[in-house]
């Protein structure tokens, strides 16, 4: 609730606010939705190229259509089978 008061005084006015008070509530937080998924992928990794691989990686992405993502996370996937199981 606030009350104004105007006054007016030729060609200048003013405003005296006498009291305000902000009755704005704090709307809950709410779990942003997006897309479900069955493999979240929470972790990012950087990770820096040479023009060779980046040149590959841009072929690749281009031949197959998919984005850089998945063109690499299919390349790691392709090195599941070279993994030495002790």
């Amino acid at each position: 609730m606030f009350l104004k008061i105007l006054l007016t005084f030729g060609l200048l006015n003013i405003i005296i606010i006498l009291g305000y008070k902000s009755e704005v509530n704090a709307l809950p937080e709410k779990k942003k939705m997006g897309r479900p998924t069955d493999n979240p992928k929470s972790t990012s990794i950087h990770v820096r190229l040479d023009y060779e691989c980046v040149d590959i990686i841009e072929k690749y992405t281009a031949q197959e259509k998919v984005g850089r993502a998945e063109a690499i996370r299919r390349g790691i996937i392709g090195l599941k089978d070279a993994i030495i199981k002790k």
